[in-house]
């Protein structure tokens, strides 16, 4: 149980910097000009999706066990664990802040703001589970 505390938390730190993210939007003025997408903006939308779906698949490579059992490493399940829910967490932050940049660099306002709610989606979605039991494999 002692485990799951700490994802938790930064879990409930990352909700509310999306929702300071969300206010910084709505107070500080977009970058002048149109906001017609160009091949900068298209990237960083690109990175956005990129991260919202890669969290996913980086936690299950994680967890895996390594192949060769011989070489020596500090890893343990819980530790595997720990670190594959922290990358899920830092690229659903990840992804509002890429619709905080779309915002100061002209992008759509619709589209900024749909990127900071991903990210804010992803955030409420996550649930730890349970965590391994702390044996090395």
């Amino acid at each position: 149980m002692r485990q799951v505390r700490m994802p938790r938390i930064f879990q409930i730190v990352g909700i509310i910097f999306v929702l300071f993210l969300f206010f910084l939007v709505r107070k500080l003025p977009a970058a002048s000009g149109t906001s017609t997408m160009t091949p900068f903006k298209l990237v960083i939308v690109f990175l956005a999706l990129y991260c919202a779906v890669d969290g996913f698949a980086l936690q299950s490579r994680f967890r895996r066990v390594r192949a060769n059992p011989k070489v020596a490493t500090k890893s343990t399940p819980v530790k595997r664990w720990m670190v594959g829910h922290v990358i899920r967490l830092v690229f659903a932050i990840a992804v509002s802040l890429y619709g905080l940049l779309l915002h100061f660099v002209g992008g759509p306002d619709w589209l900024a703001t749909s990127l900071i709610a991903l990210g804010l989606v992803l955030l409420l979605i996550w649930r730890p589970g349970d965590a391994p039991a702390e044996q090395n494999q």
